[in-house]
């Protein structure tokens, strides 16, 4: 847990899940404070950031690992009296047989960064290399108060590039998923590049200080830079293990 001078942020285990099971959707449920999406699930050796978004698409879900934990990350900011939190997560299951992909989570961004006083319009880009070929279902981008703009871009091998999304008034109060009429393939060896704008200028009336040299935190008044995708394996088949397994197993 992560207190600040008027926040909280807690991470909270919901439910520990004891047996392999495949999710249709996800669906959450606040009284109090802002769920940031994703939220994440734990299982032994490692962290997977999953999509608690509409993932009830024809033949894809969400596989929980056994031995995973469902974890909502809230942040909280002070209003001045104790309020009641009746947050609330619902699990809708599929039928494993009618699976053939799963759907990932991802994450294209930056942690280290120094947004400089008064800056009207700070620049910063990230990259992430598709080890595979990879189909993009959805996207999410995440930036504080001082957030203007977000862009995704895909940077094909043969050097073609293509803007995927672009949202050119980003508002912090208004956080949402975006998903493509058709999935978009990015063979392996494509970058997805994701370029944020910030205005840390006195003409930016929720900037809490323009003064300031603003980095990575979890408080509002501080920073970020996520550009949060959705992605299916477009060669994975679910319905044909032995292939399926033989096919991950030849990739580098």
């Amino acid at each position: 847990m992560a207190t600040g001078r008027t926040g909280l942020s807690l991470g909270i285990p919901i439910r520990r899940v004891l047996a392999e099971e495949i999710i249709t959707g996800i669906l959450v449920g606040l009284t109090l404070g802002v769920l940031f999406l994703p939220f994440t699930i734990f299982r032994w050796g490692r962290v997977d950031v999953a999509v608690a978004v509409s993932i009830a698409l024809l033949g894809w879900e969400l596989l929980v690992p056994a031995g995973s934990k469902f974890v909502f990350q809230m942040h909280y900011t002070a209003a001045g009296t104790a309020q009641p939190d009746r947050s609330c997560l619902g699990v809708v299951f599929a039928d494993p047989k009618s699976i053939k992909h799963r759907v990932n989570g991802g994450v294209c961004g930056s942690v280290s960064f120094a947004i400089p006083p008064g800056d009207p319009d700070y620049v910063m880009t990230a990259e992430k290399k598709m080890r595979r070929d990879t189909l993009l279902v959805g996207f999410m981008p995440h930036l504080h108060v001082r957030g203007t703009a977000f862009r995704y871009e895909a940077a094909y091998p043969d050097g073609r590039r293509e803007v995927l999304l672009d949202v050119p008034k980003y508002d912090f109060n208004w956080q949402l998923w975006y998903r493509p009429e058709q999935p978009l393939l990015m063979p392996k060896g494509s970058r997805l590049i994701c370029t944020a704008h910030y205005d840390n200028s006195a003409d930016n009336v929720y900037n809490p200080d323009p003064t300031a040299t603003v980095r990575f935190g979890e408080q509002t008044w501080d920073e970020m830079m996520f550009g949060w995708y959705v992605w299916i394996d477009p060669n994975e088949d679910l319905s044909n293990p032995q292939e399926d397994e033989e096919r991950v197993a030849e990739i580098p």
